[in-house]
C-alpha cells in the first residue's frame, strides 16, 4: 500500500486507478500501487493495510466507514476482460490493539469508481479503546491472468453515543 494521489491509469477501457482520492482532485489515498502505467503497480501476493488505533469505548452499534475504488478483472486467453467473481479484500478487526483479528467482511464485485462503504461492527467485536482495522487485498494471480487495484480512503467510524436511547434518538458520534 502507498499513500499518495494515485494517477489515472486504463486497461482497455477498463479503470484501474482513478487521478484522485475519493474527495476529487488532488486528494490522496491508499492504493495497492499508485503508478501511471496499468501494470506497474499491479497486485501480485498480498498486502495489507493497517489503521491506528479508534477510540470506540463507549459507543453504541458502532458502523466502520471508507471510500473504496475496487477492480478486480480476469484476463482470458482470448483476451476477453470480466470482472472477477472472486473475494479480492478482506477486512479484519482488533479490540485489542491488534493481538488478534476477527474478519468483519470481505468484498467483491465491480465498482470501477469510488464507493462508500460501511460495515456494521455490532456483535462482531468490542467497543473498546484500542480499535484497529486491516484492509488486506490479494490476488494469487499475476497481471498476465487477472488485475487487481484496490484504493481505500476517509476511514471513520460512525456510531450512536451510549448517552442515546438504543430506540432510535438520533443522536451521532463520528470518529476518525
Amino acid at each position: 500500500w502507498e499513500h499518495g494521489v494515485p494517477q489515472g491509469t486504463k486497461y482497455l477501457w477498463y479503470p484501474l486507478q482513478p487521478s484522485s482520492g475519493a474527495g476529487g482532485a488532488g486528494d490522496p489515498a491508499w492504493f495497492t500501487g499508485p503508478f501511471g502505467f496499468w501494470s506497474t503497480g499491479e497486485l501480485k501476493g498480498s498486502t495489507t493495510l493497517t489503521s491506528a488505533a479508534f477510540d470506540l469505548s463507549g459507543l453504541y452499534a458502532p458502523i466502520l466507514i471508507f471510500d473504496l475504488w475496487y477492480v478486480a478483472l480476469d484476463r482470458g486467453e482470448d483476451g476477453e476482460v470480466s470482472n472477477s467473481t472472486k473475494v479480492h479484500l478482506v477486512v479484519k478487526a482488533s479490540d485489542n490493539d491488534g493481538s488478534s483479528w476477527t474478519k468483519v467482511d470481505e468484498i467483491s464485485g465491480d465498482p470501477h469508481n469510488w464507493d462508500s462503504y460501511e460495515i456494521s461492527l455490532r456483535g462482531k467485536i468490542s467497543s473498546t479503546k484500542k480499535v484497529r482495522f486491516r484492509f488486506i487485498a490479494t490476488d494469487e494471480l499475476g497481471a498476465e491472468e487477472r488485475l487487481v487495484e484496490v484504493g481505500i480512503d476517509n476511514v471513520a467510524v460512525i456510531s450512536l453515543s451510549s448517552n442515546c436511547d438504543p430506540g432510535g434518538c438520533g443522536c451521532a458520534s463520528t470518529h476518525n
